[in-house]
């Protein structure tokens, strides 16, 4: 995981790497049935995670149990922060 988000997170452009500067947490795992993954991002309710298994970026809710609702993969890094983006700002409005 650390490579491919490392990797991914050098390739962002200057809007998604400021969104990632802000947003980017030390990754922590969050489950969903008997499912892990790593959470690498959170705005708010809203989470960017690596699910290793699938070896791509997905986004979702943390519930306040710690746990992945309403989540789904999404494919690179860029395509998570964009997504993640674009429901928080629906969320708010």
């Amino acid at each position: 995981m650390a490579t491919v988000l490392s990797e991914q997170a050098a390739a962002l452009d200057a809007p998604a790497s400021a969104w990632w500067s802000e947003f980017a947490v030390k990754p922590f795992t969050a489950t969903h049935s008997e499912s892990a993954h790593y959470v690498v991002a959170q705005q708010g309710r809203h989470i960017i995670f690596f699910a290793d298994d699938e070896d791509e970026f997905g986004t979702g809710i943390l519930t306040e149990e710690g746990e992945m609702d309403s989540y789904g993969l999404v494919g690179d890094l860029i395509d998570a922060i964009r997504n993640c983006q674009v429901r928080n700002k629906t969320e708010l409005t």
